[in-house]
């Protein structure tokens, strides 16, 4: 019991800190977030990228495969925006950044998603 209750505790704690940074980000540009709504500049691909799986997602009670399928998702999320910076990004080093991003989470997918599917 004491492992879900640290996953649900981190979820929420990593679910409510992107939101935050969303929300700080639109209040620094002095415009409503339903002003960019219907905008899909690269940053809000990235956002929409990281948010919209988590909200979807339904536990299982399964700790280990709760962990699984949110990291999955997460990573997934990571891999996206990886490929929105190589696209559209600007700093080598970011850049560079990415690739490797890519590379080993595509990796860590694979494995998650094994974890995700087993009863534990």
């Amino acid at each position: 019991m004491r492992k879900s209750t640290i996953l649900v505790a981190l979820a929420s704690a990593f679910i409510g800190a992107i939101s935050s940074i969303s929300v700080q980000s639109f209040a620094q540009h002095n415009q409503e977030p339903t002003k960019h709504a219907n905008m899909q500049t690269p940053s809000m691909q990235m956002h929409k990228a990281m948010m919209a799986p988590m909200k979807q997602m339904k536990m299982s009670g399964d700790v280990d495969r709760d962990f699984a399928a949110m990291m999955t998702e997460h990573h997934r999320s990571a891999v996206v925006m990886a490929q929105i910076e190589l696209k559209h990004g600007k700093v080598p080093e970011l850049k560079k950044m990415s690739k490797e991003i890519i590379r080993s989470q595509s990796a860590e997918i694979k494995i998650l998603m094994r974890h995700a599917k087993m009863k534990h």
